[in-house]
């Protein structure tokens, strides 16, 4: 996670006596080889991005959760990404307070923001889209909770009962 508008990820690790390191393998200054291979390690810069909160995988993606919306990284093979074949893409404008919010229900993220619940799922085109939950159910509830309550709640998932929790104070620190 980085508040810089960076994505810092590790050279393809094949089992798990690897190290992972964040460099490529040919050295970038050389006149001979230089080129950047596939399972090198590197960086992804969203430079629209506020500051980011949280990653999730989600099928062949990683998504990116930010103080200003949400983007998707993931590559054309739909494996995943490359350090040589990689997307960025903004499925939403919807931003993300905190990590606090944020769980996995089922591997399907659902997080909290000042103005409702919702959740990322996957479109009928293929991709992926963000929808509100609370809209059509607990609006008038949520909009009583304060705002500082809102970006400190934490959520959590129980898999027994197929419910997610949020849990909040009713008196929110001051900004």
């Amino acid at each position: 996670v980085s508040q810089s508008r960076k994505i810092y990820f590790s050279k393809i690790m094949r089992d798990s006596t690897s190290d992972p390191v964040f460099y490529q393998e040919n050295d970038p200054t050389s006149e001979v080889v230089a080129d950047l291979l596939p399972n090198d390690g590197g960086v992804i810069t969203i430079p629209d991005s506020g500051n980011i909160v949280y990653l999730h995988q989600v099928k062949n993606a990683l998504l990116v959760f930010a103080t200003n919306g949400i983007w998707a990284i993931q590559g054309s093979e739909g494996v995943g990404f490359t350090a040589t074949d990689f997307s960025v893409e903004k499925i939403s404008s919807i931003p993300c307070q905190s990590h606090l919010s944020i769980t996995s229900v089922e591997n399907v993220p659902i997080f909290w923001n000042s103005d409702g619940i919702y959740i990322v799922e996957g479109s009928s085109t293929g991709g992926l889209s963000v929808k509100d939950v609370t809209k059509e159910t607990i609006q008038s509830f949520y909009d009583k909770i304060p705002a500082g309550s809102k970006r400190f709640a934490k959520g959590a998932y129980n898999y027994l009962t197929k419910e997610v929790y949020w849990l909040y104070s009713d008196n929110p620190p001051h900004p």
